[in-house]
């Protein structure tokens, strides 16, 4: 048996507030929110700690909300059902669509929310699950940001624009860069697609022009698909020989400075606020 209860935490940065008309009045201003998914064997604390995300979120006044995935038995490791992986929630069919898109709704009706700026990152399972929640929720999510991420083949498409940055080393061996089976210990990935064919989903999907920015550095490709439906735009951040972690974390600096040279959270966060949700002209 999977856990049935299910499980979030949240971190709310001091409150600013703005006046109300003429008056003295203030209410509060409406912050975006970012929810952190946490990979698989892990826990929220463990990618909260990697990406300092909590940090960043006091600094520039955003919500973050730290989502549980399902256990099997006494393990307490967690996993998310993202389609094709994995482990417990997968096998069960763990509905963590429907979790999230409760989630959401009780986040927005307990705090001041700005609609237009939901944001999804994810890392690993967690990102796998971001891909699959922006083509189900594409309704109300502005973007996703996956870290070593991948998408099984889906016929569904996204009902409206939701931009993309994929952060991913060349290295990983879990989620493989150029897709097949990949590996952590005893655990197997298993028809993972590449990163190319995951991009191309979503370049095809936001309509944004095929033909990218490039932009290279040291260790580091950046190509950036533009002119998406309604200002949505796709992005690679291809770390040269990184491994499977969170590019400029903790745990980066210390086993992979190849990845440490890039800061995931902060370029992730930036193309965040450059990419809200917009409406349909």
């Amino acid at each position: 048996m999977v856990d049935s209860v299910r499980h979030y935490s949240i971190f709310l940065p001091p409150v600013k507030n703005r006046q109300s008309g003429g008056t003295q009045a203030t209410e509060p201003l409406k912050m975006p929110v970012v929810i952190l998914l946490h990979g698989a064997l892990s826990r929220p604390w463990c990618v909260d700690f990697d990406s300092e995300m909590r940090r960043y979120a006091k600094r520039q006044g955003f919500i973050v909300v730290y989502p549980c995935g399902t256990s099997a038995g006494k393990s307490g490791l967690l996993f998310w059902n993202a389609g094709g992986c994995c482990g417990p929630a997968h096998e069960h069919k763990v509905d963590d669509v429907e979790f999230i898109r409760r989630l959401l709704a009780e986040v927005k009706a307990s705090y001041s929310v700005d609609e237009r700026r939901v944001y999804i990152a994810g890392a690993s399972n967690g990102a796998m699950l971001a891909y699959r929640l922006g083509v189900e929720l594409s309704d109300q999510i502005a973007a996703i940001g996956s870290v070593d991420g991948c998408m099984w083949p889906i016929e569904k498409q996204p009902a409206s624009p939701v931009s993309v940055i994929e952060f991913h080393g060349t290295a990983d061996k879990v989620i493989p860069y150029r897709g097949g089976t990949g590996k952590w210990f005893f655990f197997k990935v298993k028809n993972v697609s590449s990163t190319a064919q995951t991009l191309a989903y979503w370049v095809a999907a936001n309509r944004c022009q095929a033909a990218p920015i490039r932009r290279d550095d040291i260790g580091v490709e950046r190509l950036l698909y533009q002119s998406g439906d309604r200002g949505s735009a796709v992005q690679l951040v291809s770390t040269k020989g990184g491994r499977h972690m969170w590019p400029g974390g903790r745990a980066s600096f210390l086993t992979d400075r190849k990845s440490y040279k890039v800061k995931c959270t902060e370029e992730m966060l930036d193309f965040f606020w450059r990419h809200p949700k917009r409406n349909a002209d």
